[in-house]
């Protein structure tokens, strides 16, 4: 990545990786670092303009394969991948406070979900889900709502005229056609 004469983006939390020291590596890292605005927007830089290098957690990499965004005809990334495996992985944790009551259950329960391995499969699901998702592009409300304004409901308005202007004809008509009848309405 170094040697790539990009420039390198970065999200908020990434300086505290990079200490101020004098490697040259981590000068030359922080030198040409930029702090991107989103995930999203970088990912695009990278796989769409070649214009940035990034590091992307391989849990973002597995949700955009599933979705299908930013792959080729074969499903690859747009993007390249370094060699060495992992770079960062990312944990969630639970803070319970020193000496909960509820820190041994949670622990307890925790363990079991990850032995039993419904995480996996709840992540494998929600990868399927994606999947069948992006495959049948299904709309959704936001996709067919769209604001009701006059230029809609022109059209009424025109065949509304049109019926007022044909009633005042047709009464107008009638009352000439009456008057014709009764031979001269007293004019």
């Amino acid at each position: 990545m170094l040697k790539s004469d990009k420039i390198f983006g970065f999200d908020k939390y990434f300086k505290m990786f990079f200490p101020k020291t004098s490697d040259p590596v981590y000068s030359a890292i922080l030198r040409d670092a930029v702090q991107y605005p989103d995930e999203p927007t970088c990912f695009i830089w990278a796989a769409v303009y070649h214009n940035i290098s990034t590091l992307t957690k391989d849990f973002d990499i597995e949700i955009y394969r599933a979705r299908e965004n930013w792959t080729d005809k074969n499903n690859r990334l747009l993007l390249c991948e370094m060699d060495g495996g992992v770079v960062r992985t990312v944990d969630f944790a639970i803070a319970v406070r020193k000496g909960s009551v509820l820190l041994e259950f949670l622990d307890d329960v925790l363990g079991r979900l990850v032995e039993a391995g419904i995480v996996m499969h709840i992540k494998k699901r929600s990868f399927d889900k994606l999947k069948i998702k992006a495959k049948l592009d299904i709309p959704n409300f936001d996709d067919t709502y769209s604001a009701i304004n006059i230029r809609h409901v022109q059209t009424a308005f025109y065949f509304l005229i049109l019926g007022y202007v044909l009633a005042a004809a047709s009464f107008v008509t009638e009352i000439m056609w009456h008057c014709y009848r009764s031979k001269g309405c007293g004019l």
